[in-house]
């Protein structure tokens, strides 16, 4: 009888020991399993942010681009006292759009996958392209910019892979999360460039 009473007492110990073992598997399983959620989500949150960005300094970089190409002229006053221009403005603002963009690069290799990536350095090549197509472009007497058929033509090439870029991506992130982009023209950077150079005209 106590030999009963020892076996059920053992029985009863292993099933009791058997199922904090089983509790604590499903609960170590639950903590990785919600961790991974939770890393997997700052991953795809981080990635909606910087393609987000991304998009945002290459369209606005594009439509800057073809503005100095053929809309903004240069000048000085008459005293010949150096004075910032919108055409400088516009090349400051280039300059600040390029160096953000290389600073977003480390977390484009991380964040986007290959065929993004592929996507979007052909973009930053004909972005390259295309400032130093609009280098070599210099205003004339009456301020106006002469022979800007090849930065045309680069922006040109530009535009329908930054449209592939965008439906790509909406593809990895949502179709909500590049939506809404703030239309060019109400961007206040270039409405204020817009009017520096009405006044300057």
């Amino acid at each position: 009888m106590n030999s009963d009473i020892l076996s059920s007492n053992i029985i009863t110990a292993l099933v009791g020991i058997f199922g904090a073992i089983v509790g604590a598997v499903i609960v170590l399983f639950s903590v990785r399993l919600t961790a991974r959620e939770s890393r997997v989500s700052t991953i795809h949150e981080k990635m909606s942010a910087c393609l987000i960005q991304t998009f945002d300094n290459i369209w606005e970089m594009m439509h800057l681009l073809d503005h100095v190409a053929n809309r903004v002229y240069y000048r000085t006053v008459d005293t010949g006292e150096f004075k910032e221009t919108a055409y400088d403005r516009y090349w400051r603002e280039l300059d600040r759009l390029t160096e953000e963009n290389r600073n977003l690069f480390s977390q484009q290799i991380l964040y986007f996958p290959k065929d993004l990536v592929e996507v979007l350095k052909e973009i930053n090549r004909l972005l390259n392209d295309a400032r130093y197509e609009v280098k070599k472009v210099k205003p004339n007497d009456k301020h106006t910019y002469p022979n800007t058929s090849n930065v045309k033509s680069v922006i040109d090439k530009a535009r329908p892979l930054l449209k592939s870029f965008r439906e790509q991506a909406r593809a990895y992130i949502g179709s909500d999360k590049l939506e809404p982009i703030t239309p060019l023209e109400e961007l206040p950077l270039l409405k204020a460039l817009e009017e520096e150079q009405k006044k300057e005209s």
